[in-house]
Order: C-alpha cells, then sequence, then structure tokens
C-alpha cells in the first residue's frame, strides 16, 4: 500500500508537492493548483486535521496564514517519491 499513508489521495499530492516548493497561503496553493479558494480551504482544513499540513503567520502579512508541511508531510511526500521512484526504475 502507501507505506502508512493509505489516507491520502491524488489531490494531496498535489499539495504536498506545492507546499514542498514553498509555503503558500491558501489563496496561494488555489492559484496553484488552479482550483477555488473553497476548494484549497477544503484540502487544506482535512491535511490540516491529518497532521500532514500546519500553517502559521505570514510574516510579511499579519493576516495571512502560511501553510507548510508538518514532518508528517515531508516523510508521506519522501515515501511518495520513493514509490515513484521505484516504479520508474523497473525495466518494461
Amino acid at each position: 500500500g502507501g507505506r502508512g499513508y493509505d489516507d491520502l489521495a491524488r489531490s494531496d499530492g498535489y499539495v504536498f508537492r506545492a507546499l514542498d516548493a514553498e509555503p503558500l497561503t491558501t489563496s496561494g496553493l488555489a492559484e496553484r493548483l488552479g482550483v477555488s479558494k473553497q476548494g484549497a480551504g477544503q484540502l487544506v482544513d482535512d491535511l490540516t486535521r491529518r497532521g500532514y499540513v500546519q500553517s502559521r503567520p505570514d510574516p510579511s502579512d499579519g493576516r495571512a496564514r502560511l501553510l507548510e508541511l508538518t514532518r508528517r508531510g515531508q516523510r508521506a511526500l519522501a515515501a511518495a517519491r520513493d514509490v515513484h521512484g521505484e516504479i520508474r526504475k523497473r525495466p518494461c
């Protein structure tokens, strides 16, 4: 299975890769993923509840919050990359 991360959906992977590149606000994430702000907010709420994403105050904008991966989120992304790497290495 997903190496202990069986609760992750494909859409979660897009969020992980976006946040791995840089911390983003929810609206920044929505823009990056091409989804509505509401849709991004639901993804973020879900991933936060499951312990993969956390938010912190944006130092450049006191009202905004930056989203970033938790350690669990980083480990899940690394595990996913391992799995994809193994798939690519297999001979056809």
